[in-house]
C-alpha cells in the first residue's frame, strides 16, 4: 500500500460494505500495511467471496475497495488518499507482482 503522512486504520472485511468478521491493518506513514487471516476454501468446489477493503472515516467505515474475488493466500491493493480524505484502493493482481 502507498500512503504517506498519518497512519490510517484500513480493516479487510469478509463481506461487503464494510461488514462482517474483519483484519485490522495499519497503513501508516512508512507506506506498508499488514495483517493476516485464513481463507476459506471449500473442499471441491470454489467459494467466492466478497470482501471489501474499508477505511476509518470519523465514526464510520467507508469502502475504499470491494469485488468478488477467489479466497487468496495473500492480497496486495495499492492505494491512495485525496487531498479531502478520501481513500481509494485498487487490487494488484497476482501476474502483476500481487499474490
Amino acid at each position: 500500500m502507498n500512503a504517506g503522512g498519518d497512519a490510517i486504520k484500513l480493516r479487510y472485511f469478509s463481506a461487503p460494505n464494510c461488514s462482517g468478521p474483519f483484519v485490522d491493518l495499519v497503513w501508516g506513514s512508512d507506506a506498508t500495511a499488514s495483517g493476516h487471516r485464513a481463507a476459506r476454501r471449500g473442499k471441491w468446489v470454489v467459494l467466492l467471496e466478497h470482501p471489501s477493503l474499508c477505511y476509518a472515516a470519523g465514526d464510520v467505515w467507508a469502502t475504499a475497495w470491494q469485488d468478488t474475488i477467489d479466497p487468496p493466500d495473500s492480497i496486495e491493493f495499492d492505494c491512495s488518499q485525496s487531498t479531502t480524505g478520501v481513500v481509494s484502493c485498487k487490487h494488484v493482481p497476482a501476474s502483476s507482482g500481487g499474490t
